[in-house]
């Protein structure tokens, strides 16, 4: 490393890509609403809560891009409710190896 860099941990590669992802959302919303910029950072944004372990919070997310999608975009709508399906299968089946132990 040099100088003031400071070593990427998940942690905070997950709290740069929420601010990120936070801005992006807010900046998609205002005015004409730009559906795949929303999408990707609706996708970032579940992975960082994911690797944070907030189930909840990856669901606000996808909650809140698909209350602004219409019946048009039923592709970007699939492809983050099937993301946040994996994430929630996988949440599942370590809950389901943790109670096994």
């Amino acid at each position: 490393m040099r100088g003031n860099e400071v070593e990427e941990t998940d942690e905070r590669w997950a709290a740069r890509t929420l601010d990120v992802g936070t801005t992006v959302l807010a900046v998609a919303e205002d005015g004409e609403y730009l559906v795949e910029v929303a999408v990707q950072a609706a996708h970032n944004m579940i992975a960082a809560h994911e690797d944070l372990g907030d189930l909840a919070a990856a669901q606000a997310v996808v909650d809140r891009v698909l209350a602004r999608l219409s019946d048009e975009h039923e592709g970007p709508a699939n492809s983050l409710t099937g993301h946040l399906a994996n994430v929630k299968e996988r949440f599942e089946e370590e809950d389901g190896e943790a109670g096994e132990e």
